[in-house]
Parts: structure tokens; sequence; C-alpha cells
């Protein structure tokens, strides 16, 4: 009897147990029922109609570009863009929508126009009757011919009647028509759609932004909103490096395109901007929108964050740099001031890199003209048609005859060929006269009686190294002169010329014919050889690592969001082979060019021992001769190289400028003394 009560017990116990769960159970999906159909009821409906989703790109945060010593030089600041979502925007394929498209247009056109500011037009087709073509846009031309199916003969009056009826842009004045033309070009251009949006303007003011708010009603699918742009905080300095953006054109665009990018994308245009674009970039986020059946957006959120770019760390040291470009156009004021043909007043251009030993780090890189990289778009056609091209990048990109600057690589060839020793001497008596008797002979500064290799180095003897010239011969000294980084491109990352080194190829392509006798004026720096500056300090870096050539960086590592560093590591482009004893013997030669040779008289006092080697190169347009410096220093335990070319600025030009970044160089080290005082050019 207890037993069967037990297990009653048992079973009632288990019956509540089950009913409480059931109760429990039933609560649950009551109150989901009701979060589902009154609380989000309304959500959940019209996601329950939406037919399909659209994807939109949210662009990431462009990364910064610092020094070496993480001072800024480029950072991210905001300003209001204004911009078409097509999913808002008039875009139906009717008269109306065109229509509908032309107003909002004119009336944005309007508003940025009263506040004199600009928005995106690339249309190759002047913005004034009579209609031209722009100038150096012929794909664009020929894009835009084909895009509204004209013949290749059409002419910029038969391209815009053509938008004119295409885009119903009849009761426009002229100037609207071309204004309103340009946009809706640009529209397509830019492949508007659903996925992705056209920006009208990249840059406007806080006012304008408020007074397109203000008519927001008026105004279906534009919006405005606060966007990160690119702040370069260095003005002048390093303008040539540092590079700029801006949006892809059709070119860059059709070679992208395949690589996640977009019309609207902004991208590195040149410099550290465009050779570091894959990690300044980042990766963008996705905004998804949900549409119904009418293509009515019912629901929009960022479904991916974007990730920042990486900042990219360079070689450069800003304050170096700053000095550099300091001196630079304080000799270039000093040389414009002297008087006498012939004496630099004439110059037209320098450049001067400083490089690292290390590793063939850019410490500095400055080429004068210059320019304000922060009115780069704003003054392009100033800068563009400036007589002095402050655009081009003369220290990378500039090739000139390097003069006897030449002669340090042609000393190793012959004495590493075992042509000639330290014991070897070639009497100099002013002229080389071996050619006489085809009609060249080559004048020495001086006579030097009989010279051997470190003495003629020093003095810098045409007649010695005309000889090392028809000794060894156009094939040999051009193989020594790549191994050091002539006529080669260095590896800097931002785009520079190989430069050229004279020879028979060069000479035929130019229609002429090489004869022996090339071969020793190619040997003192002259004949078709062109050498950019900063092959020039890649190969005075060589000569101070005895033989070990480093590519050439300005990119020292970069620095994801998230704080992970990548440093890039030295790599070596070239190891020479050739004997300690040649390195030893051209030091010496080097070493006297500071210290009783040609290049003494510009450091003297220096508080460092310098090798070097002065050149003197024939400018060919009737105007002072181009100077050019190479060097490393201290001499005991090399840490630094320099080229310095000042284009018709001489010898005296450049060599004043060598000493002026020397001294900077040790003072910004902390290293060494210098005894020139600030604001003061050497004699």
């Amino acid at each position: 009897m207890q037993q069967a009560t037990r297990k009653e017990r048992r079973i009632q116990g288990r019956i509540v147990f089950l009913a409480v769960l059931a109760v429990l159970a039933f609560v649950g999906f009551s109150i989901r029922l009701y979060q589902i159909q009154i609380v989000h009821g309304a959500e959940y409906a019209s996601q329950a109609h939406a037919s399909y989703t659209t994807t939109l790109g949210v662009a990431a945060t462009r990364g910064e570009i610092v020094d070496s010593n993480l001072e800024s030089i480029v950072v991210n600041d905001t300003t209001y863009s204004v911009t078409f979502d097509y999913n808002y925007f008039p875009h139906e394929d009717t008269e109306e929508s065109s229509q509908k498209q032309n107003v909002i247009i004119a009336t944005l056109i309007g508003i940025l126009s009263d506040a004199k500011e600009k928005w995106n037009d690339t249309l190759p087709l002047s913005s004034e009757e009579p209609y031209t073509f722009a100038k150096d846009r012929e794909t664009s031309i020929a894009n835009l011919k084909t895009n509204l199916r004209l013949a290749e003969y059409a002419t910029a009056e038969h391209c815009m009647l053509a938008m004119i009826e295409k885009y119903h842009l009849e009761k426009y004045s002229e100037k609207q028509q071309r204004q309103i033309a340009g946009i809706r070009y640009e529209m397509e251009l830019r492949e508007f759609s659903s996925k992705i949006p056209f920006t009208f303007a990249s840059s406007i003011s806080k006012d304008s932004s408020y007074t397109i708010q203000e008519q927001s009603t008026n105004l279906p699918g534009v919006s405005v909103s606060l966007v990160p742009v690119r702040k370069y905080l260095t003005g002048k300095t390093a303008c040539h490096l540092i590079g700029t953006v801006g949006l892809l054109d059709e070119e860059e665009y059709a070679s992208l395109k395949d690589s996640g990018y977009s019309y609207n994308d902004v991208i590195g245009k040149s410099g550290v901007e465009q050779a570091a674009e894959t990690a300044l970039r980042g990766v963008n986020g996705v905004r998804t929108l949900w549409k119904d059946d009418n293509g009515k957006v019912i629901k929009e959120e960022e479904t991916q964050t974007p990730i920042p770019g990486d900042s990219v760390v360079l070689t450069l040291d800003l304050k170096l740099q700053r000095r550099v470009e300091s001196s630079m156009q304080e000799i270039v004021s000093y040389m414009k001031s002297m008087g006498g043909r012939g004496s630099g007043n004439d110059i037209k251009s320098a450049s001067a890199v400083v490089l690292d030993l290390k590793d063939n780090a850019v410490l500095a890189c400055a080429s004068w003209p210059n320019y304000d990289i922060n009115s780069y778009y704003d003054k392009y056609g100033e800068l563009i048609n400036d007589p002095g091209n402050p655009l081009f990048n003369r220290a990378l990109d500039g090739g000139f005859a390097p003069g006897s600057t030449f002669k340090p690589a042609m000393a190793v060839a012959a004495m590493n060929e075992n042509l000639i020793n330290t014991s070897y001497t070639f009497y100099c008596g002013s002229w080389y006269n071996h050619y006489a008797s085809q009609g060249l002979r080559i004048h020495c500064m001086a006579n030097h009686g009989n010279a051997n290799v470190v003495y003629a180095i020093g003095k810098s003897c045409n007649c010695f190294f005309c000889e090392m010239g028809r000794i060894l011969g156009i094939e040999r000294m051009n193989k020594y002169c790549r191994q050091f980084g002539m006529g080669v491109k260095t590896g800097i990352e931002i785009g520079e010329s190989e430069g050229v080194l004279a020879g028979p190829e060069e000479r035929e392509e130019a229609g002429g014919i090489w004869v022996p006798a090339d071969s020793s004026q190619a040997a003192i720096g002259q004949s078709d050889n062109m050498i950019t500056p900063i092959q020039l300090a890649t190969y005075v870096s060589t000569i101070a690592n005895r033989g070990t050539r480093y590519s050439t960086h300005l990119i020292k590592s970069t620095i994801s969001y998230d704080g992970n560093v990548h440093v890039k590591e030295p790599e070596v482009a070239c190891k020479m082979d050739v004997r300690p004893d040649v390195w030893d013997t051209l030091q010496q030669g080097m070493l006297l060019t500071a210290t009783n040779g040609t290049a003494t008289r510009f450091f003297v006092g220096a508080g460092y021992r310098f090798a070097a080697k002065t050149g003197t190169a024939e400018a060919g347009n009737g105007g002072s001769d181009h100077g050019v410096f190479i060097g490393y220093a201290p001499v005991e335990n090399p840490t630094v190289a320099i080229a310095v070319l000042m284009e018709n600025g001489t010898a005296t030009g450049s060599g004043k400028l060598a000493r002026k970044v020397m001294d900077a160089y040790f003072e910004t080290m902390s290293e060494g003394i210098s005894d020139t005082p600030k604001n003061t050019l050497l004699s």
C-alpha cells in the first residue's frame, strides 16, 4: 500500500513538472510571437516582402604618411562631399526622369557657382563656345565620340549637340547645357548605378552644405556628408616625393576594376601616394540596402565595417629635408646674384640626395624649382605651363652629364682589370692628344705631369682618365657603371628614370656613329652619358660600402590600424667583385679631393673628414656649366652619401651646397661639429 502511494506521488510530481514546463514554453512562445507580430511586425513584414538587396561600398579611411621620426606629413582631414544615391535619385529610362535629373543638377550647380566652388566634370570639351576638345585627352575624346555614337571625324560642336539631344537640355542656356552635360556624361562614365553612387562634388564648404541640405526635399537622392580628405602638412617640403591623389580616370578604372575599385574611388596618382597605394588604401566596407518589389528601399545598414589603411613610414628625416631645401634655395639665390658669363647666374635647377649608407635609405631628396602641394590642383594650369617646370623631379628623373664624378668608376674598372696599379703614371701636358689625328684633343684644367691614379682623382686629371677610357673600352666601362647603379634603376619605389650610358647602341639609335675616341670622352663623364642625381648618390654609396650596392628606398615600414609593424628589410642589388686594395686606393684619391684637390675650398674647417669628387659638365646650351658633386663621410666610419647637381650652376654652386648639406646632416644626427655659421655662404 505504501509502495503504491509513493509511486502515485512520483507520477503526480512528473505531471506537475511537465505542466510547468509546458506553461513556460507557452509563455516563451507567446512573448516571441508578440515581439514578431507587435514589436517588430512592420519591420519583418517589410523584409518578408523584400524582393532583393543591393550592396554599396563604404570607403575606408586612407592611411597617413609620416617621416622616419613619425612626424606627420600627410593626414586625413574632413570635408563635405555631395553624392547621388541611385536608389533614391530619379533614374528611370524616360524623358521625364531625365528632366528631373537636369533640374536637380542645375540647382546644385547654381548653389556651388554662387559660392565659387567646384564640382567634378572631366568632359574633354571647353567650358564655353566655340567648343573645342581639351589638349592631351585623345583617349577621352575618342571614348566620348564612341559613347555618343559619332564618327571619328566628329567635332567638339557635334559632340555638344549630341549631348543636348541625349540629355534633353534644349530649354537650358548654352552655359547650363555645357555644365549639365558635363555632369550627365560624368555619371555615365563613372557607371552610376544602384551599386555605385556618384560623387558630384568632392569638397565643398560648410555653408554650401547647409544650403543644399535646406533644399533636400527638392533634391531626392542627393546627400551631403563629411568625408575624409588628404591634408598635406609640409607644403613645399618633399612635394616631389609625397605625390597626389584623385579620382580614377578611364584608363585606371579599366585596369583596376577587377581589383575591387569603383569609378568613384580615390587613388594615389603619383609619388608615395601612388607607390604605397595598396597599403594606404585599406579595405572598403559594405552597406546593404533591402528593397521591395517596387524598388523602394525598406531598410539599410552597414553590414561590413571598413578597415582603415596602413600608415606609411618614410625613411625621410623631415628636419634634414627642410635644411637641405632651405640651403638649396640660399645657394640658388647666391648663384643668381653672381656677375659675368659662365658664373652660374643662369642656374636653371638644383637637386640633392642624401642616403643612409647602411641600406641606401633616402634621408633627404630635394629638387628645385618646387611647388606647394596643397595648391597642386588649384594651380595645375600655372604649374604645367611654368617654364621652370616645377612639377619635374630633377633628383629622380633629370638626366645630366656626370662630368668628372664619373672618374672614380673608371679608376675602379682600370685597377680591378689589372690595366693599371698604384705605380702606374700617365703624363698630362694639359692636352690629351691620342686622337688628335681624328680631330679630337681634350683639354685638362692644368699640366699635371706624370700622374698616378690617386693624384689623378684628387686633381681630376682629364688626360689620365681619357687614357683609362681608351684602354678599357666602352663595354668594360659600362659593365662597371651598371654595377655601381648608373644606367639602371636604383629601386626607389616612386618611379625614376633609367638614365643613359654612352655607347654604340645609344649612338646608333640617335642616328650617329660610335668611334673609339668616344670612349675617352665618356670616361670623363661627357659624350652621351646622362645620369640622374639619385643614381649618382647610389653610385657613391656603393663606393663607400666597398662594392655593395643596396636597393635605394624611400619607404621604411608600414603600421596597420591595429599596430602591426612591417619593416622593409635592406636589399642587396649588387655585390661587386672588386679587390680590397682597389677600394683603399680609391678612397685615398677621393680624400685627396677634399683635402688638397678640387673640393678643398669647400671643406676647410669641417669637423669631419670627407671623401669627395667634383664634376663640371658642359651644358651644351651656351650657358654656365653644370656643377656636380658626390661624396661620403666620415671617412673613418662612413654613414652618409651625398650627390648634388646644379643645372647651369657650376662646380662652385654644387660644392657650396654639398658643404651646407653635410653640415646639416651632422647637426641633425648630433654627430660632428659644423663650423659653417647659419645663414652664411662659403666664399
